[in-house]
């Protein structure tokens, strides 16, 4: 399934960090879900530059789909608009104020493609007999 974001926002799948953090906050307080902890300098960096853009302008936004324990109800994906994010290098830290969206803000336009089958050749039994 693509999904297509209302007015150009970014949409950024949690799952891209999963392997770069070693824990992350989605109920911090003041709207504020931590990805937090980055492993390495260098995980740090590339959460700060995916994120980082959206201070520059206050119309620049994220929508980060979460799947991440925690993040919202088990086995579901969450939606989460960010607004704006602070970092600590010091700590390795990406604070990220935001708000849980619900699915219809989000999702007016999206495809869905359920992929190519071949049709396979009916069994001997079930071919037309002639009389």
């Amino acid at each position: 399934m693509t999904l297509y974001a209302p007015d150009g926002i970014s949409i950024v799948q949690m799952e891209r960090f999963e392997g770069l953090t070693s824990a992350v906050d989605c109920k911090g307080d003041d709207a504020a879900m931590s990805l937090a902890l980055f492993k390495s300098k260098q995980a740090y960096n590339y959460g700060l530059k995916t994120s980082q853009y959206i201070n520059e302008d206050d119309d620049q936004q994220i929508l980060l789909i979460a799947n991440h324990e925690g993040c919202g109800p088990a086995e579901q994906k969450s939606r989460i608009r960010v607004i704006s994010v602070t970092e600590d290098s010091a700590d390795l830290t990406i604070a990220m104020r935001s708000k849980v969206i619900k699915w219809s803000d989000v999702a007016g336009l999206y495809d869905l493609d359920f992929g190519k089958a071949a049709l396979q050749q009916p069994s001997q039994r079930l071919r037309t007999r002639s009389f």
